[in-house]
C-alpha cells in the first residue's frame, strides 16, 4: 500500500508517454492460458523503454498483477534498470525499501 502510494507521487516525477498507466494496466492485467497477452506484449515494448524514474511505479504493480504479469514487469524492470545510472537504481531501492512490505519478487529483483 505504502509502495503503491510511492508510485503515484514518483509517477508524475518526469514527462512520459500519454499512455502509461494503459500500459502498465495491460501487463498487469495479463491472465492465463494468453488472456490479453497480445495487448501486453505491445505495452511491454514501450514499458521496457521507459525513463529510469518508471521503475518504482512498475515494482508497485507487482501487488495487483498475477504471476504471468509479475514476470513480464521483471523483465521490463531489468531492461530499464540496464541503461539507468547508478543513481537512478539507488533511488530505486531506496524507495522500495522505504515501503512497509513490498510485494517479495519486486524487491527480490531490486537486489538482482
Amino acid at each position: 500500500m505504502v509502495l503503491s502510494a510511492l508510485a503515484a507521487l514518483l509517477a508524475g516525477g518526469t514527462p512520459g508517454w500519454a499512455g502509461f498507466e494503459e500500459d502498465l494496466a495491460a501487463v498487469v492485467a495479463v491472465g492465463p492460458k494468453g488472456k490479453g497477452a497480445a495487448e501486453a506484449a505491445e505495452a511491454l515494448g514501450r514499458l521496457s523503454q521507459a525513463q529510469p524514474d518508471k521503475i518504482i511505479p512498475l515494482f508497485a504493480a507487482f501487488e495487483e498483477a498475477g504471476p504471468v504479469g509479475r514476470n513480464l514487469l521483471a523483465g521490463a524492470v531489468q531492461s530499464i534498470a540496464d541503461r539507468a545510472p547508478g543513481a537512478e537504481r539507488s533511488r530505486s531501492l531506496t524507495v522500495l525499501l522505504a515501503a512497509e512490505s513490498p510485494h517479495p519478487e519486486a524487491a527480490a529483483l531490486a537486489f538482482d
